[in-house]
């Protein structure tokens, strides 16, 4: 155990590991708000079909104003979700580029 390069590699490898931990545990953390958004957008579409229902038999016009505020938003949530997931692999590739020097 006094070797330095064993001691050095031995730090490295703890280092990483609680590297990816953290990586891990962000990943686990995405993965619960897209689940918890997945359930939340199909109470969210189960309301809104009701109210399709009943605009397009008053509102036409209505109904296309509400379908494009729902792309815009869904569009909005998407582009959250690649920017993190893009944070992710960022991460991921710096690492793999660390182990392997």
């Amino acid at each position: 155990m006094n070797d330095p390069i064993l001691q050095a590699v031995q730090a490295l490898s703890k280092d990483v590991g609680e590297r990816l931990e953290k990586i891990e545990k962000s990943i686990q953390n995405l993965a619960y708000e897209v689940n918890k958004n997945k359930a939340a957008t199909n109470e969210l579409k189960a309301t809104v079909n009701e109210r399709f229902d009943r605009l397009e038999k008053d509102d036409p016009l209505g109904v296309l104003a509400m379908m494009n505020h729902i792309n815009k938003k869904q569009a909005e949530d998407q582009s959250y979700t690649d920017k993190k997931f893009a944070e992710i692999e960022r991460e991921i590739h710096s690492m793999k580029a660390r182990l392997q020097n």
